[in-house]
């Protein structure tokens, strides 16, 4: 059984939310980052 990785969904991928995304990735590594348009 796998484990359940914690999930980040960011609502609009413009350059705020890439950037955003971006920042979170590098302070927390095993973090899901979903990006929706």
């Amino acid at each position: 059984m796998e484990e359940e990785c914690p999930q980040i969904v960011i609502i609009g991928g413009g350059p705020v939310g890439l950037f955003t995304a971006i920042q979170i990735k590098i302070l927390v590594p095993q973090l899901n980052l979903v990006i929706c348009e």
